[in-house]
């Protein structure tokens, strides 16, 4: 009985957790906070988007969670939890094991990331081999199979080639080849769509979403773009200067958003068939180093009054998985998605 309720536990467990992330830059003075106590859970099968500007700290929370920041000279506080495996108190080999195997990231610019030296097979394979323990041609063999998975055309030929031989899409779909070679339980995808045309875009998307259905992964899809949320993910983190100021569910996010930044992506966001300038927010994310007293948004924001410039506003939860960094949201009534985004 008792090893029965243990299993179900287990079951239970999210694929990943993150509680009170804090990445900290070290400085003479004090330190200065990157990311700022952000927590967030993912359960196998489940697709977070992270949504805010450039600054707003996205990246480098899916780069904490992977472990990769220590190394820059930053320090990292909190816990990032694979499952049952506490990863944040893991390093050198053992965090090499879980990194690659049980969670793993598809960056940004597959042109930097894959090596031009080697061919696009070899270096998927290297990965498999590293983590897995196979011969070479078992691991050449899961290479193509990954290319195979990640839709990219002929893959035993293409594994063959270099990356500069390669277009972005097929590149992009190289880079979720190697991340998926071992089949993780955790995705983080960054940015992996931005460098692509709307088309290719469109396609990596239904390919990630294929993947998430076949391999039951829990997904982190990092994005500036709130249609790119929209079309691929079941709950949205919205991020501003280092911290979490919204998360729910996307339906309810896209049409009952609680926060005014939140608004502001949603009206930046470029509509089909509409010939209006996209309208911006004012102003630009607040260095990581500003001394700020109030929420950090204020300085931009059209509803902020003296109060909000007091004291900084805790994440408070207002209803099922929905929370909010904002103590004027019962007050204000903000529009949402007025057309489909």
């Amino acid at each position: 009985m008792t090893a029965g309720l243990e299993a179900e536990n287990a079951v239970r467990l999210p694929a990943l957790s993150v509680r009170d992330l804090r990445v900290l830059l070290p400085d003479s003075e004090r330190d200065i906070e990157l990311v700022r106590g952000v927590s967030f859970e993912v359960a196998a099968g489940e697709c977070l988007g992270l949504v805010g500007e450039s600054g707003a700290g996205k990246s480098l929370t899916g780069y904490a969670a992977m472990g990769l920041v220590e190394r820059s000279g930053l320090r990292l506080e909190g816990t990032v939890n694979v499952a049952d495996v506490c990863i944040s108190d893991l390093g050198g080999r053992r965090l090499s094991r879980i990194r690659g195997q049980r969670i793993s990231m598809i960056f940004q610019e597959p042109s930097v990331s894959l090596n031009p030296a080697f061919r696009v097979g070899s270096q998927i394979a290297e990965v498999v081999r590293v983590h897995r323990r196979t011969s070479r041609r078992e691991a050449w063999d899961r290479a193509i199979e990954a290319l195979r998975l990640a839709g990219v055309p002929n893959p035993e030929r293409r594994a063959r080639e270099y990356p500069h031989t390669l277009s972005g899409g097929l590149k992009q779909r190289a880079m979720i080849a190697m991340a998926i070679s071992c089949e993780p339980e955790v995705l983080i995808a960054d940015e992996a769509t931005t460098a692509l045309d709307v088309t290719v875009q469109a396609q990596i998307l239904d390919l990630l979403r294929e993947l998430q259905d076949r391999l039951g992964m829990a997904l982190v899809v990092i994005t500036h773009d709130f249609g790119v949320v929209a079309d691929i993910c079941d709950r949205v983190a919205v991020m501003y200067a280092g911290q979490i100021i919204e998360q729910g569910d996307v339906r309810d996010v896209l049409y009952r958003p609680q926060h005014p930044y939140t608004q502001g992506l949603l009206d930046a966001v470029p509509r089909a068939f509409e010939t209006a300038a996209v309208v911006g927010i004012a102003g630009t994310v607040p260095p990581p180093d500003a001394l700020l007293t109030g929420c950090r948004f204020a300085p931009r924001c059209p509803y902020a009054q003296d109060e909000c410039r007091v004291s900084e506003p805790e994440l408070m939860a207002t209803g099922r998985d929905a929370m909010v960094r904002c103590i004027r949201h019962s007050d204000i009534n903000l529009p949402g998605v007025r057309r489909a985004v």
